[in-house]
């Protein structure tokens, strides 16, 4: 049995053309390159191979998901920054679900301005290509699982029902009441698929590893298109994986949880809804150990250890919105989240976003980092939260920078993985072995 997992980045630039094919290698920490059998892919729209901030791009998210060429899904959302559209004379926000790309980028008019698609599994890795040129250059940061406790990943679209009710997604080789399976979730203000609509943002990243407040984690932002003033707003909590506010809204109006692994399925039920057909994309995998969890930062300058785990994690996701857990539905003001990843203490990378709530020229902060795992800058602050140790049941988190003002201690909800221990062979005695002038009556008797 083998279980194999692999982060790194991808330079998506305005010199690509379409057809442009690019390799990405995937090396797992101990055992070197592996053919991957699925892929998580995000970006914010800043560009960087190092440490960088930046003050003068738009909010261009994207979250997606890849188990093959026919089999990929993703999420897509605009905020404009007045410094790169200067003619902007209110809030501009847009949003898109895509079957037939993995990352993409949308524009105001609104239509879809750029498209990275998954193009196949490689030995070592797999291939991306452009479908459509990007309008400027992105870093995309990617996540990857293979090896053979892996047997069944699959990607899929749940759409928010009419009434509050549960929700069966197919996923072929999932079982009842397993605990080796687990669904990533992303989703925004979207009805159609493969559609740009001028619309609120609503960003949204989720998981669950199995039933239960404790195995449930979602956060969002989201801003209101046509707003005079930015009117930005988050949310982080356990106990859900799916959550979206009603458009030109502050609160949470749909919360849905993973109420069962079934046998070829999952179920979600929507304990609230809001907006009918709205789209959430999920990766589904089956195979290893996974747990989906959240921990709580009392406060600035503290380490927390997580102890409770059955296994040294060989991957570990991250993603905050930058303040205390909230109590859904309500949220908090700006739109602030951050997604990172880790194999190791040294091997780690994050993502952040800010749009500033009440700020009229549409303030909107990107970040990247390559030496922690959540990063985000808010005001002119950096905030960022490192890894120091990964440890046989567990890994601790530190913060990084003063996390006053506006964070004054941190809710961080987290995925971590790992492959199925091999188990020992069994000891067996040696057999007896007579030699000369054994003492035969010491021998043991047959009876």
């Amino acid at each position: 049995m083998s279980f194999f997992y692999a982060h790194g980045s991808i330079a998506w630039t305005t010199g690509q053309s379409a057809t442009t094919t690019i390799d990405v290698t995937c090396t797992d920490a101990t055992s070197g390159t592996f053919q991957p059998k699925a892929v998580r892919l995000w970006c914010v729209g800043i560009s960087s191979a190092t440490d960088a901030t930046s003050t003068t791009l738009n909010m261009r998210r994207s979250h997606g998901f890849a188990t093959g060429t026919a089999a990929r899904r993703c999420i897509a959302t605009l905020d404009a920054d007045v410094n790169e559209d200067a003619a902007a004379t209110a809030m501009i926000c847009c949003a898109a679900m895509y079957d037939d790309c993995v990352i993409a980028t949308v524009a105001k008019t609104p239509a879809r301005d750029g498209a990275l698609d998954f193009n196949g599994f490689l030995s070592t890795g797999f291939q991306m290509i452009v479908d459509d040129a990007t309008p400027v250059n992105i870093t995309v940061f990617f996540e990857a699982w293979g090896g053979t406790d892996i047997t069944v990943a699959d990607v899929g679209t749940i759409s928010e029902p009419a009434t509050a009710t549960t929700v069966d997604s197919t996923v072929t080789g999932f079982t009842s009441g397993a605990t080796d399976q687990i669904v990533f979730f992303g989703g925004c203000h979207q009805v159609t698929a493969n559609t740009v609509t001028r619309q609120d943002s609503g960003f949204m990243v989720g998981a669950a590893s199995g039933t239960g407040a404790a195995n449930n984690i979602v956060m969002w932002g989201n801003n209101d298109d046509g707003s005079n003033l930015a009117d930005t707003d988050r949310i982080g909590v356990s106990g859900l994986c799916l959550s979206a506010c009603t458009i030109a809204g502050g609160n949470a109006a749909a919360t849905a949880s993973l109420s069962a692994f079934g046998t070829n399925q999952f179920t979600v039920s929507f304990a609230t809804r809001a907006l009918t057909n709205r789209k959430y994309i999920y990766l589904a995998m089956k195979g290893g150990q996974w747990t989906a969890a959240d921990l709580n930062f009392p406060g600035s300058g503290n380490d927390v250890t997580v102890s409770s785990l059955s296994y040294t994690p060989q991957g570990l996701s991250f993603m905050c919105q930058g303040d205390v857990e909230q109590t859904s539905p309500t949220s908090i003001a700006h739109d602030i989240l951050s997604m990172g990843c880790a194999s190791s203490t040294s091997s780690r990378r994050s993502q952040g976003a800010d749009s500033e709530n009440g700020a009229g020229d549409g303030t909107i902060t990107l970040n990247i980092q390559y030496d922690e795992v959540l990063s985000w800058t808010h005001a002119g602050t950096t905030y960022s939260i490192d890894i120091t140790a990964i440890s046989g049941t567990g890994f601790t988190l530190t913060a990084e920078d003063s996390l006053a003002g506006v964070n004054p201690a941190n809710w961080v909800g987290y995925v971590a993985c790992a492959g199925v221990p091999v188990a020992a062979a069994p000891s067996v005695a040696p057999p007896f072995r007579f030699t000369r002038g054994t003492d035969l009556e010491s021998l043991p008797s047959a009876s």
